[in-house]
C-alpha cells in the first residue's frame, strides 16, 4: 500500500530503471488504494535485496 498515486510513484521508479507495476493497474473496480509490484524474480541474496529496495526508496521520494 501506497500513499498518493501508484501510477506516478512507478514512473519515477522506471525512470530509475526499475521494473515495477502499479497495482491500481490490476483492480477491477476504479476506487481503493493503490500499491507498488517488484518481483524478487532477479534478487540473488539479501544484499541485492536491500539494495534494490534503497533504490526503490530514493527513486519515489
Amino acid at each position: 500500500e501506497v500513499e498518493g498515486d501508484d501510477k506516478a510513484l512507478v514512473a519515477k521508479a522506471n525512470q530509475a530503471g526499475l521494473a515495477v507495476q502499479a497495482l491500481s493497474r490490476w483492480r477491477v473496480v476504479s476506487s481503493g488504494k493503490g500499491g507498488i509490484l517488484l518481483s524478487f524474480t532477479n534478487i540473488t541474496s539479501a544484499g541485492m535485496a536491500k539494495q534494490v529496495a534503497w533504490q526503490l526508496r530514493q527513486a519515489i521520494q
